[in-house]
């Protein structure tokens, strides 16, 4: 029969062994926990946006939030009409505001956040908005806006959702009447579509149906500098067109832009072609993400709520291994 005080002991290393273990597994569930972000969408992050893009062309007004990294205005125009916000709220976030050709930017709601003092632009400030300027205050803004501190990492957010949208099952939908291009949701929260670039030039109509869906995903492949004639027919504005680049063109190792022109009435839903450009001629409805994005007439706010993305787990492998291995060691001593 052993001895109590070295059972005593014996207890003493098993409690401590015990202990070690529930702390090593501890942390490693508090990393991992901290290395797995909540789901994002595109409601989530962007709800707000009308449009986010690295160059903005703006030749007529724009409802809503605006996050371009550099922003011409073609003519005096409007920014934040048929939108609630207030005054102290960023209705433009931009490291640059030019001039190319007009003279004055009225500011209906919110405030104007800018890296760089405008140049050659008139801000007039309609709802007692103001102009803060300097690169801290941008990229304050931009993370309480978005929730990336700068135009870089918000872009390549979108180009990471692109990606994803297109990698969704879905079914493959062909033109069968040029008149009308229509789109039935099966039911499902986010029905996804599959369509090619060269149906889609060819239609004059569009209508989506959702049928109880939420929000409809439209891949379009193949969609390589390309003009869209159709005019919607009625149906969703919930849609997301997420224009694939497929065969892209390079000069000299640089990637050509690739642009979207849209030529009918009003184009609605969100839209995506975030390597490239995208050409309002008629105005559109809802969120425009793009390279470029220009607008020739009145761009409308629609909030759009897209698929859940989840953000990667980055480094949560690794850091389970690292205290599994910690764990190891000590168990070896």
């Amino acid at each position: 029969m052993q001895n109590p005080k070295h059972l005593n002991q014996t207890m003493r290393k098993i409690l401590n062994k015990l202990r070690s273990i529930v702390t090593t597994v501890a942390v490693a569930c508090s990393l991992l926990g901290t290395a797995t972000a909540a789901p994002l969408t595109i409601s989530d992050a962007f709800s707000n946006l009308n449009v986010a893009a690295t160059i903005a062309k703006v030749h007529s007004g724009i409802d809503s939030v605006t996050a371009a990294k550099n922003v011409s205005l073609y003519s005096s125009t409007q920014i934040g009409n048929n939108i609630t916000m207030t005054a102290s709220n960023p209705i433009l976030l931009s490291e640059t505001i030019q001039n190319a050709g007009g003279n004055t930017l009225h500011v209906n709601k919110g405030s104007v956040v800018s890296q760089a003092a405008p140049s050659g632009v008139a801000l007039n400030f309609n709802s007692g908005g103001t102009l803060t300027t300097g690169t801290s205050a941008l990229s304050t803004s931009l993370m309480s806006t978005t929730g990336f501190s700068s135009f870089e990492s918000l872009m390549t957010a979108f180009n990471g959702y692109s990606v994803y949208l297109k990698d969704l099952p879905g079914s493959t939908v062909s033109l069968s009447d040029p008149n009308s291009f229509t789109f039935n949701g099966d039911g499902s929260q986010f029905p996804v579509f599959n369509i090619s670039g060269s149906d889609l030039v060819n239609a004059h109509g569009i209508q989506v149906n959702l049928n109880g869906g939420t929000t409809a995903v439209v891949n379009v492949f193949s969609a390589n500098d390309m003009t869209v004639h159709a005019n919607r027919l009625g149906g969703e504005v919930d849609v997301i067109w997420n224009f694939i680049d497929t065969n892209p063109t390079f000069v000299s190792g640089k990637k050509v832009d690739n642009t979207i022109t849209f030529t009918g009435s009003n184009w609605n839903g969100g839209t995506l072609n975030p390597d490239g450009t995208l050409y309002f001629q008629n105005g559109a409805t809802g969120l425009a993400v793009a390279d470029t994005v220009e607008n020739n007439s009145q761009m409308k706010n629609n909030p759009i709520t897209g698929p859940p993305m989840a953000v990667p787990e980055t480094g949560s492998s690794s850091l389970l291994a690292l205290s599994l291995g910690a764990l190891m060691l000590r168990r070896k001593r």
